[in-house]
């Protein structure tokens, strides 16, 4: 049965091939698994203290397509399985277009996932942007909105000390976000946590 098969397949442009992992018919790019084997029956066994099973050849030799699309073909009573290859040959073909069409609805599947997954990246990336903008914007304005304070407060003291009064003023103008303002001793320190 396998020389046969191989002989057509060749004889169809197709190439039959065995490897480690088992034979395959390659129709176009697709490599198609498939196996024979013989079929086995089981048998109940009573020479043991408990029913046991074996399993015996029974002479049926058996083809099968091991891909999505999975077929079985054996020895029939009437029918041979050599008698069967053209089915077979057609089953291979259909599973070789099948799996084309697969692996073309999965490349178009990983193409927009791509590009979804793509898509969202630049969205959260962007929001995030956004937020930290959002939250630099809000520590500025508080900031901005504490130096007003203080120098309001200098100009609210009647009569205030000079001495002082360049001192609270120096310390609006460093935490005023648009005024470069330079405090020696706070220099090193984080405007945002006063």
């Amino acid at each position: 049965m396998l020389p046969t098969l191989i002989k057509c397949v060749r004889v169809r442009g197709y190439f039959f091939e065995l490897h480690d992992d088992g034979n395959y018919v390659v129709i176009r790019d697709i490599r198609l698994k498939v196996t024979f084997r013989e079929r086995t029956t089981k048998v109940r066994v009573y020479d043991k203290s408990y029913r046991n099973y074996e399993w015996h050849p029974n002479g049926k030799v058996v083809f099968r397509i091991d891909t999505r699309l999975k077929s079985e073909w054996q020895d029939l009573k009437a029918v041979l399985l050599e008698e069967q290859l053209p089915k077979i040959l057609a089953k291979l073909e259909l599973a070789a277009k099948e799996e084309e069409l697969y692996l073309e609805k999965a490349r178009i599947w990983q193409a927009n996932w791509e590009r979804e997954r793509k898509e969202k990246a630049e969205f959260d990336a962007r929001k995030k942007q956004e937020k930290d903008a959002y939250k630099e914007l809000m520590r500025d304005a508080e900031r901005w909105k504490r130096a007003q304070l203080i120098r309001d407060y200098t100009l609210a003291v009647p009569d205030p000390d000079p001495q002082w009064f360049a001192w609270a003023n120096a310390k609006a103008d460093w935490l005023d976000p648009y005024d470069p303002g330079n405090v020696e001793w706070l220099k090193d320190a984080d405007k945002n946590d006063f």
